[in-house]
């Protein structure tokens, strides 16, 4: 067994960031959530989240406050109707990035 407790994996977490699921990221995976940032005028939604949850973790764990575990973060599914707000969304972006509007189409995304 890897870890005693859940509170013990908590507590392995950043240094498992830090050692492993950046090597991961930025070489198995050759940084390819970098391609988000093209739609978000160069900020990455996915590794500032990573980041903020980390950095909470590493609150918690510094403090021993583990209560601060018990949150609401912010979510995004249940949202209705969010596959077409999505894809009207990313045609938006797309139609600003050649400068001509994209046609709309009835067409889901497969789940």
């Amino acid at each position: 067994m890897r870890y005693k407790s859940g509170q013990d994996l908590l507590q392995k977490t950043p240094v498992f960031y830090q050692q492993v699921m950046r090597d991961r990221l930025n070489l198995k995976f050759n940084r390819a959530y970098r391609y988000i940032e093209v739609l978000y005028d160069g900020h990455n939604p996915y590794i500032e989240a990573i980041r903020n949850n980390i950095t909470h973790l590493v609150r918690i764990i510094s403090t021993g406050n583990w209560a601060l575990l018990r949150r609401e973060p912010p979510y995004f599914l249940g949202v209705i109707d969010a596959v077409h707000e999505v894809e009207s969304y990313v045609s938006e972006q797309l139609a600003a990035l050649t400068g001509r509007a994209i046609e709309q189409d009835e067409l889901l995304m497969p789940i």
